[in-house]
């Protein structure tokens, strides 16, 4: 299980592990199972966007600098308070897309115990997730927000989503 981190107020610091990547590479499946797992709360972002961001879903426009920059500084806050609401004894998991380096870099200034990881997945499970969603966007939307993503740098954590849970647990156990 988890190694202990204190804080003077709580007696301990839990982990926000932040999930973040590309549309259809299974963060939220990442994050409800881990969840499932460890016990700990999911909470999935996007549920969260902003009524301007709906409407430019609804519309077909992309996101703007100004939308998105409203919503991280909203997330934040929405992060806190689930923090607040566990009274900090555990920790968290989040799911949202996450484009841009510096709206990572945010959150990371923001709030504590805050964790990024990237999920990724093979190119050909990926394409076949986004083909056979019910809802949302579609492959050639998929492929050209793929050019909007900011990769992390080498060194960022990182989980591969084969789809296979035991995978994806043994990745996820080395980076705690």
């Amino acid at each position: 299980m988890k190694d202990n981190k204190y804080s003077e107020k709580s007696g301990y610091q839990p982990t926000v592990w932040f999930l973040y990547g590309l549309s259809g590479v299974g963060k939220s499946w990442v994050a409800d199972n881990l969840a499932a797992y460890f016990g700990w709360p999911v909470y999935h972002a996007d549920d969260d966007i902003t009524d301007e961001m709906r409407q430019a879903l609804v519309e077909s426009r992309p996101f703007t600098p100004a939308m998105r920059d409203s919503y991280f500084e909203r997330l934040a806050q929405l992060i806190r308070k689930r923090l607040s609401d566990a009274g900090g004894q555990q920790d968290i998991i989040v799911s949202q897309g996450a484009y841009k380096k510096n709206h990572r870099q945010y959150l990371a200034a923001e709030i504590p115990g805050f964790r990024a990881v990237w999920v990724e997945a093979p190119d050909v499970l990926w394409e076949r997730r986004i083909k056979d969603r019910q809802v949302g966007i579609s492959l050639s939307s998929a492929r050209a927000l793929q050019a909007d993503f900011e990769p992390p740098d080498g060194s960022a954590d990182r989980l591969v989503n084969d789809a296979d849970f035991a995978h994806v647990l043994a990745q996820f156990q080395k980076l705690r």
